[in-house]
């Protein structure tokens, strides 16, 4: 079973830093520093395997690379979009829409998104 836990905080920042490390190689310091102003709650499978930053409504999410494309359920990321606004004004390509759809978005006005009820 995966689930959220926000009292392993430190792990989570690790695990973070492990999921982004590759796409910002040698920045790791400046990583930390933005943690700080962020909640950052593990992701935990076996282990932590990735971080949910949530701050002001707005929630980013990095998992270690050996757990992507295998770890998320739709219980999950419910749980995940509590932790943030649940709409996005993203225009989504439609194998893209179509997975928010799987997720629980539904279309609205122009190119908005809303999580339904």
């Amino acid at each position: 079973m995966i689930y959220l836990d926000p009292a392993r905080r430190e792990e989570a920042i690790e695990a973070g830093w492990l999921a982004y490390a590759e796409r910002v190689p040698g920045m790791e310091s400046v990583y930390r520093a933005m943690c700080e102003g962020w909640r950052v709650i593990a992701v935990v499978a076996d282990r932590v395997i990735g971080a949910l930053f949530a701050r002001d409504g707005v929630i980013h999410l990095g998992i270690v690379p050996e757990w992507r494309g295998r770890w998320a359920s739709r219980r999950l990321i419910r749980e995940m979009l509590a932790y943030g606004r649940t709409t996005t004004i993203q225009d989504f390509e439609p194998q893209c829409a179509e997975f928010v759809g799987r997720i629980g978005f539904v279309k609205t006005e122009g190119s908005a998104y809303v999580v339904r009820g």
